[in-house]
């Protein structure tokens, strides 16, 4: 409704539609981010391998954890 009550070559037309597009981009780029860092960190997690259970021999009283190869 703000946007139709100015002329079509108004100036205050394109600074509300440039404001408009300028407030959009803050969500954008926010879940745009996200994404992104969600997608590189799946990525990555099928290349890291499980680390190894070493029993230490000064530990006592504690059982050492077995690691089976699946």
């Amino acid at each position: 409704m703000c946007g139709g009550s100015f002329g079509e070559n108004d100036p205050t037309t394109k600074a509300i539609n440039t404001s408009i597009a300028f407030l959009l981009l803050a969500p954008y780029t926010l879940v745009a981010s996200v994404a992104g860092w969600l997608y590189f960190r799946y990525r990555r997690a099928g290349s890291v391998r499980p680390s190894t259970i070493v029993p230490l021999p000064w530990v006592r009283g504690i059982p050492a954890a077995t690691h089976e190869e699946d």
